[in-house]
C-alpha cells in the first residue's frame, strides 16, 4: 500500500481525528502503522481548542469586555484575552447585545406562561428554566408547582404542616422511609407531615431529603427560604407571575477570617435590599460552589430574611454528595445556561478582608468590624435556627475556656434531629462545660425568643436576625447580627471581638 503524504494525513487527521477512525478510512489500516506514518511525518496527535473561535467571538460581542466575558466561559481576564487574541479579535464591538435587551416583566400584567415563552430564545437562568418546565407541565397555562405546603387546618396552633402534590401534576416518588423520626407519613393524597415545633419546615424537608434539586414549592411559609440551598424554587403559594431574577457573583473565595454570614453582609453594605427586596437572587461563582450544602442553605435562608422572593444556589457535586446513594430518583440538572441573560447583576469580586456586622436601629445597617469593635454585650445567641455547622464551630471555639458570668451564651439548634446529633458529636457537651444554654426547638417554639432573653437591658448578638426585630429591642438595647466566628469570639470576652 501506498503511504499517504503529509499533506493527506493532515487532511485525514482534521476529518476522522483518531488514528483508528483513519485507518477505518484507508481501508482497514491497523491504527499502530498509522501512528508510525503520523510520527514519521512529525504529526502531533490531534487536539481540538478548548473554546471555538464562535464561543470567544459571541462571547466578546456580548460583553466587549475581557473581565465579563471570561467569566462567562469560567477564565481569568488574561486568559480570555489569551483566546482572544489566538483568534485575530481586537475590534471593540460597536455595541454591547446585553445592554440592549429591556427586560421588563409587570407582575400584574405577565402571566408564567408568557414570561416562558418571551424568554424562549434567550439564555435562561434557573429560575427560567424551572418555571418553564412549570407552565410546559401545567394544565390549562396555570403554573402549578411540584409540591404545595401548608399549615394543616385541623392542627390546634398550626403546629403540623402539610407537604402535597401540585394539582394536575404527576405524583413524584415517595418520600425516602428514614425520615419518620421527624416527619411520619398519613393517609389520603398528602405526602408527608411536620411538625414546626421540631424546627423549621425547610431544614425538616432538607433533613429527610423529601425534596429534590430542581423541584418546586409553592407555600407562604416564611421559613422555607433555605430549600433554595439544595436548588429547590420556593414561591409563593399563590404562585403570582414571576418576579425580576438577579445574579449574584462571589467571584473569589473568602478569607480566613470571613464565614458565609460576613460575606452576605458584604453584599448587603454594597447592594442595599432596595435593589433587590421581592427579587429571586441566584448565587453563582467559584465561591459559592466551594460552600458545603448547610453554608449554601444559610446564605439562601438569609437573602429570604432580608427581604428576597426567594433564593437559589446552582446544583453541584456537593448537592448530590448530600443525597444518599438509595434515593434512586433523577435529579433535574438546575443550573443556568452559559451567558443567561438576568435583569439585573451584583458582582463581589475582590476577597473580602474585613470582618462585617449588622445593627438594628428601624432596619439593619451593615457596618464594617472595626467601627463595632468594643461595644458590649450581654448576651450571645447561636442562631435562633443554628444549623449543624454553627454549633460545631461553636464548640470547637470555646473549648476549654469559660464564658464570663456578665455574659449569657444561649445555643437554639434548627431542629430536633440536630441537637441529637450535636450531643452524640459531643459539642453540647462542649458548650455546656463552657457555660452556655442549650434550649430545645420544642421548647424555643412554645415560649419565643422574646421571652427566652427576657427584658434585660444589654445588647443582644445574635448570628441569624430574627424574624421580629422590632418586638427585641428597646431605647436600652441593640441587637448586632454577625457570623459564628465573631459570636464565638465576642462570648469570651464580654465585647464585639472580631475573630
Amino acid at each position: 500500500m501506498k503511504i499517504p503524504r503529509k499533506k493527506d494525513l493532515l487532511h485525514l487527521q482534521q476529518q476522522y481525528k483518531t488514528d483508528k477512525k483513519i485507518g477505518e478510512a484507508l481501508g482497514g489500516v491497523p491504527e499502530y502503522l498509522v501512528s508510525y506514518w503520523r510520527r514519521k511525518k512529525n504529526i502531533p496527535l490531534y487536539s481540538a481548542p478548548k473554546f471555538s473561535q464562535k464561543e470567544i467571538e459571541e462571547a466578546w460581542l456580548r460583553h466587549g469586555s475581557d473581565f465579563k466575558a471570561g467569566r462567562e466561559l469560567n477564565l481569568s481576564r488574561a486568559a480570555f484575552y489569551s483566546w482572544r487574541r489566538k483568534y485575530g479579535i481586537y475590534e471593540k464591538p460597536a455595541h454591547l447585545k446585553l445592554e440592549q435587551l429591556e427586560l421588563h416583566f409587570s407582575p400584574a400584567t405577565v402571566s408564567g406562561a408568557v414570561l416562558a415563552a418571551s424568554r424562549s430564545s434567550l439564555p435562561a437562568p434557573t429560575t427560567v428554566k424551572l418555571w418553564r418546565r412549570m407552565a410546559e407541565n401545567s394544565a390549562r397555562g396555570k403554573l402549578l408547582p411540584d409540591w404545595f405546603l401548608h399549615d394543616h387546618p385541623h392542627a390546634a396552633g398550626s403546629l403540623l404542616f402539610v407537604l402535597s402534590p401540585g394539582k394536575d401534576q404527576k405524583v413524584p416518588s415517595s418520600p425516602p422511609e428514614f425520615v419518620e423520626p421527624v416527619l411520619s407519613r398519613p393517609s389520603g393524597n398528602h405526602s408527608i407531615w411536620g411538625d414546626r415545633s421540631f424546627g423549621r419546615s425547610d431544614w425538616q424537608l432538607i433533613e429527610g431529603r423529601v425534596l429534590r434539586p430542581g423541584e418546586t414549592v409553592a407555600g407562604e411559609a416564611v421559613d422555607m427560604g433555605g430549600l433554595g440551598g439544595i436548588a429547590v424554587l420556593c414561591l409563593p403559594e399563590r404562585l403570582s407571575p414571576p418576579m425580576a431574577v438577579c445574579k449574584v457573583e462571589f467571584a473569589r473565595h473568602a478569607g480566613p477570617r470571613a464565614g458565609v454570614e460576613d460575606r452576605f453582609l458584604e453584599f448587603v453594605g454594597r447592594y442595599p435590599p432596595p435593589q433587590w427586596q421581592n427579587t429571586v437572587l441566584e448565587f453563582l461563582g467559584v465561591a459559592v460552589e466551594r460552600l458545603t450544602v448547610d453554608r449554601k442553605i444559610k446564605l439562601a435562608q438569609l437573602a429570604t430574611s432580608f427581604g428576597a422572593a426567594a433564593a437559589l444556589c446552582p446544583f453541584d457535586d456537593g448537592i448530590r454528595r448530600h443525597f444518599p446513594r438509595n434515593v434512586k430518583s433523577k435529579f433535574i440538572k438546575a443550573f443556568p445556561d452559559r451567558g443567561a441573560v438576568y435583569d439585573k447583576e451584583f458582582l463581589l469580586e475582590g476577597r473580602p478582608k474585613d470582618v462585617h456586622l449588622a445593627k438594628y436601629t428601624n432596619g439593619w445597617k451593615v457596618l464594617p468590624g472595626e467601627e463595632a469593635m468594643g461595644h458590649p454585650v450581654n448576651t450571645v445567641i447561636v442562631g435562633p435556627d443554628a444549623l449543624p455547622y454553627e454549633i460545631a464551630y461553636a464548640a470547637e471555639a470555646l473549648g476549654g475556656r469559660r464564658i464570663p458570668r456578665s455574659v449569657s451564651l444561649i445555643v437554639m439548634p434548627i431542629s430536633a434531629e440536630t441537637v441529637c446529633d450535636s450531643r452524640r458529636r459531643g459539642w453540647l457537651e462542649n458548650l455546656i462545660s463552657a457555660g452556655a444554654s442549650i434550649v430545645d426547638p420544642r421548647l424555643a417554639a412554645r415560649i419565643g425568643l422574646a421571652t427566652l432573653i427576657g427584658r434585660d437591658h444589654g445588647d443582644v448578638l445574635l448570628t441569624r436576625p430574627p424574624q421580629d426585630p422590632a418586638e427585641l429591642t428597646n431605647p436600652r438595647r441593640h441587637l448586632w447580627f454577625s457570623g459564628i466566628r465573631t459570636a464565638a469570639a465576642t462570648a469570651v470576652r464580654g465585647i464585639i471581638t472580631l475573630p
